[in-house]
């Protein structure tokens, strides 16, 4: 299981993760390091969150790319962005991407 945490929290709150979809916006190097940049629409579908590539399975890591999808388990129930908290990453099924380019969504 892979978590990151991006600061600490509530033990109660720390259990309350859901499986949530996530558009890629962009991948980019800042200082030397990979930086996964999301919008979450099940938390904000207007702030865009980061976090560092490598907290990813390296296995997936590939797969990632501006314009794709990414799941993971996050605690959805905080108010800011440096609360979230992911775990469990993994990538869609082939047909939710093929879904996606076909209609550009």
């Amino acid at each position: 299981m892979t978590s990151h945490k991006m600061e600490h929290l509530d033990p109660y709150l720390e259990e309350l993760y859901f499986r949530s979809i996530m558009s890629v916006v962009d991948v980019e190097d800042v200082d030397g390091r990979q930086i996964v940049s999301v919008l979450i629409g099940q938390w904000n579908p207007n702030q865009k969150v980061s976090f560092p590539l490598d907290i990813i399975p390296k296995e997936i890591q590939v797969g990632i790319t501006p314009n794709s999808f990414l799941i993971a388990y996050v605690n959805l129930d905080v108010e800011t962005k440096e609360e979230l908290q992911f775990k469990d990453f993994e990538l869609p099924d082939v047909e939710v991407s093929r879904y996606k380019n076909r209609f550009n969504v």
